[in-house]
C-alpha cells in the first residue's frame, strides 16, 4: 500500500492537533491534623517521613496529613499557582483557631524544594506534564477550646500562563481535639467513704455533694459528665448498656446498683431520661450535649471493705445515621470504709488509762445527733468541754490534752440527744 505526500501531511496535521489538546485537571485531597492538645502550637509539614508531618508531639498521639494539590497536563508548560488561605479554622458556636501559612508551607514534590504559599507561584510541569504540591499549616489551639473539630477550606488556582486557561479545586484542612470522636473524656463517677448496711444514690443536677444518704459524715460523691459535641437544631439518639453491680477489684464481692428512671439528666435541655432504655435527645440551638448519670447502690452489711468498681457503657450517634455510633466507656467507683454505723449509742473506754498526758475517747452514734463531751473531776465540778454540736451517725473519737491537770480521777460524759454516758478515767503523773 502506497502512502501520497497529501496522507502525510494529514497525519502530521492530526499528531500536533492530539499534542495541543492534552486535557489539564486539577485534583485535591483533603488534609488534617488529629488528637491536638489545648495551649499548643502545631506546624504541619511535607515530611518523607509520615509519621513526623506534625510538631510538636505533647499527648504523643498526634499526627496529620498535609493537603495535596495534583496537577496535570502538558509537558513543559508554565503553571501559575495561587491560593487562598483561611486565617482560622471553625469549630461553630462561635469558636474558632487561628490558622497561618508559613514562607515554607508549600512543598513541591518534583523538584523536592519548599515555596512560599502566601504568594503566586509560576512553576513548570515536569517531562509527564505533573505539578504535586503539599501544603502544610500552623494551626494554634487557644486553653479553653471545648469544640472537638474545626474546619476551614484552602483554594488552589492553577493557569497556564501561555494559554490562559485557569483551573481552581479545593480541599478541607482540619483539626481535631485529643478528646476527638465525639466524646469528651470526663472523671470517672465516684461513690467515697461508704458505711455497710446504707443504701447511697448520686443524684444529677445537685450541687455540692451529690451522694444522699449522708449517714456518718464522710461520704463523698462525684457525678460523671458525659460531654459531646454536636451540630445545632439535630436529634442525637442515645443507648446505655449498664452494670447491675459495682464489682470488688479482687471479684469476690459487688455493691447491688441500679438506675432510677430519671437518673440522666442533661444539663443544656433540663430534661432527664431513662438509661434503662433507649431515647432521643433534640438538641436545639446549644452546641453540645452534657449529661450527668446517676446511680443507686447498696452496701451488704457484710460485704468486705475495699474498692469496688462498674463499667458504664454509652453509644450515641444522630437520627438517621447507621446504627454504629460512637461508643465510649464510663466507669463508677465505689470505696467502702469503717465507717460503719453502730447498732446503739456507744462510749467506749478511753485510751491509754491510766494516761499521763493525753487519751483518747472513742464513741458510736446510731443516729445523728448534737453531741457534747464534758470532763468532771472526782467532786462533780466540770473541768473542761471537749466537744458540743452536731455529728453524722458513725464511729468519732476526740483527744483530751491534760497536761495542765492534776493526778486523779475524772469521769467524762457524753450526751447525744436525751441520751447519756459516764465513764471514769485516771491521770497519773
Amino acid at each position: 500500500m502506497s502512502i501520497n505526500s497529501r496522507s502525510v501531511i494529514s497525519i502530521i496535521l492530526l499528531l500536533c492537533a492530539t499534542k495541543g489538546t492534552i486535557p489539564q485537571t486539577l485534583t485535591a485531597t483533603d488534609g488534617d491534623l488529629n488528637y491536638l492538645a489545648s495551649g499548643i502550637t502545631y506546624t504541619l509539614s511535607y515530611q518523607s517521613n509520615p509519621d513526623s508531618q506534625i510538631n510538636p508531639l505533647v499527648t504523643g498521639n498526634e499526627s496529620g496529613d498535609p493537603i495535596k494539590f495534583s496537577f496535570s497536563g502538558s509537558p513543559g508548560a508554565t503553571i501559575r499557582i495561587q491560593f487562598v488561605l483561611p486565617t482560622t479554622l471553625s469549630g461553630g458556636c462561635d469558636e474558632s483557631l487561628p490558622c497561618s501559612f508559613s514562607p515554607d508551607a508549600l512543598y513541591w514534590e518534583e523538584k523536592t524544594t519548599r515555596l512560599n504559599p502566601n504568594i503566586p507561584q509560576n512553576l513548570t510541569t515536569d517531562s509527564s506534564g505533573r505539578i504535586t504540591l503539599d501544603l502544610g499549616a500552623t494551626v494554634s489551639i487557644p486553653p479553653g477550646i471545648t469544640r472537638d473539630e474545626f474546619h476551614n477550606r484552602v483554594i488552589c488556582f492553577a493557569q497556564n500562563t501561555v494559554k490562559g486557561d485557569t483551573l481552581s479545586s479545593s480541599a478541607e484542612l482540619t483539626a481535631l481535639m485529643y478528646w476527638a470522636g465525639g466524646f469528651y473524656y470526663p472523671p470517672d463517677g465516684d461513690l467515697g467513704n461508704l458505711s455497710r448496711g446504707v443504701t447511697y444514690t448520686i443524684v444529677p443536677g445537685s450541687v455540692g455533694n451529690p451522694i444522699t444518704p449522708i449517714v456518718n459524715g464522710m461520704e463523698r460523691g462525684q457525678i460523671p459528665k458525659l460531654k459531646f459535641d454536636v451540630p445545632t437544631g439535630i436529634t442525637i439518639w442515645i443507648k446505655w448498656i449498664l452494670p447491675r453491680g459495682i464489682v470488688s477489684d479482687d471479684g469476690n464481692g459487688s455493691l447491688p446498683c441500679r438506675f432510677a428512671p430519671d437518673a440522666v439528666l442533661c444539663e443544656e435541655t433540663g430534661g432527664r431520661f431513662d438509661p434503662n432504655q433507649s431515647d432521643t435527645i433534640d438538641v436545639g440551638s446549644h452546641c453540645s450535649v452534657t449529661l450527668e448519670i446517676g446511680i443507686t447502690a447498696t452496701v451488704p452489711v457484710n460485704v468486705a471493705l475495699g474498692s469496688y468498681t462498674a463499667q458504664i457503657i454509652i453509644e450515641a450517634g444522630y437520627v438517621g445515621t447507621p446504627p454504629a455510633g460512637s461508643e465510649m466507656e464510663l466507669l463508677y467507683t465505689a470505696g467502702v470504709s469503717s465507717h460503719d454505723i453502730p447498732e446503739r449509742f456507744t462510749l467506749l473506754q478511753n485510751y491509754p488509762n491510766p494516761f499521763n498526758s493525753s487519751t483518747t475517747i472513742s464513741y458510736g452514734l446510731a443516729d445523728a445527733s448534737n453531741v457534747t463531751i464534758r470532763i468532771f473531776d472526782i467532786l462533780g465540778r466540770r473541768v473542761t468541754s471537749l466537744l458540743g454540736g452536731f455529728q453524722h451517725a458513725g464511729w468519732h473519737s476526740i483527744e483530751w490534752e491534760a497536761a495542765d491537770m492534776p493526778t486523779g480521777v475524772y469521769y467524762y460524759r457524753l450526751e447525744a440527744g436525751n441520751s447519756v454516758l459516764v465513764k471514769k478515767l485516771s491521770l497519773v503523773r
